[in-house]
């Protein structure tokens, strides 16, 4: 097990974000344990506060730990005002010392959800944190069966995908040139694109048989590859189907939106400091 954070008993220890990653059901889930969120005059432990409220306003869930061997305290009602609009999971924890009951919980926050009862020092009920979380996002519902990768094109260019990487492997290990290598790690990326395309080709065509409209429109980043506008366009032809997509100056592109934008800020000499975490959901004018 890795150490990520100084834990004590003493409020205010963790200052930071503590992040980690688990795999439920085939789903990666991101897990963000943030410091704890009350009144405090530490400048140190506000900045710690500051970033812990960014972290929940920008989370799909939040896991509300709650210390089962004390009585709900006036923090709690506080942070559970800020979360009551999301979807939330009571967590009650320390069982093994003192067991507050659910109805006494629901009952002291007005909370109507799901509480589960654990003790991380006994790993007791962990387990349940994880079905919850299916439930609530109704994992299990999620197809994971990739059978529609069934034409036998796409599945001889997989595996030459695999081919190629086992022979970059071994031409690192026994110090090759390094153009064989590129050229090896260009075969990949243009097998790993050709199947790519195959398959979103077949899944549009399909989508617009299926919804029986005539129009199929390619936009965003993707439409700057030229590979795919073209396969498509021939696609679509052959189809019968009439095909729009912008001009490539047109196409936009996330990375290079957040790079420009970035750019500006540099200019101006707004530059963040190393509390900066990423924000999904940011607006570019509140930059």
């Amino acid at each position: 097990m890795i150490e990520k954070a100084i834990v004590t008993d003493i409020k205010g220890t963790t200052r930071d974000i503590v992040e980690g990653q688990v795999t439920i059901e085939g789903i990666n889930v991101n897990l963000y344990d943030t410091a704890g969120i009350r009144e405090t005059n530490d400048v140190i432990e506000q900045i710690g506060v500051k970033k812990s409220i960014s972290t929940l306003e920008n989370a799909d869930l939040v896991l509300f730990v709650i210390d089962s061997s004390n009585d709900i305290e006036k923090e709690d009602i506080e942070i559970y005002k800020r979360i009551k609009d999301k979807k939330v999971i009571i967590v009650n924890n320390k069982i093994d010392k003192k067991h507050n009951s659910s109805n006494e919980i629901q009952k002291e926050l007005g909370y109507k959800g799901k509480i589960i009862n654990i003790s991380a020092l006994e790993k007791n009920n962990i387990d349940r944190i994880k079905e919850v979380i299916k439930e609530e996002f109704r994992l299990n519902d999620i197809n994971t069966d990739y059978t529609y990768i069934s034409n036998s094109r796409q599945i001889a260019l997989l595996k030459k995908c695999k081919e190629i990487g086992k022979n970059i492997e071994e031409a690192i290990s026994n110090d090759m040139p390094i153009d064989i290598i590129e050229i090896n790690k260009a075969d990949v990326a243009a097998s790993f694109q050709n199947t790519v395309i195959e398959v979103l080709i077949a899944k549009a065509l399909s989508a617009v048989k299926e919804v029986g409209c005539n129009t199929l429109v390619l936009a965003g980043g993707v439409a700057a590859n030229s590979s795919l506008e073209s396969r498509l366009r021939a696609a679509t032809e052959k189809a019968g189907i009439r095909f729009c997509y912008p001009d490539k100056i047109l196409c936009t592109d996330n990375a290079a939106m957040i790079g420009c934008r970035g750019y500006y800020q540099s200019l101006a000499g707004n530059f963040a400091d190393l509390y900066l975490n990423a924000v999904p959901g940011l607006e570019l004018q509140d930059l």
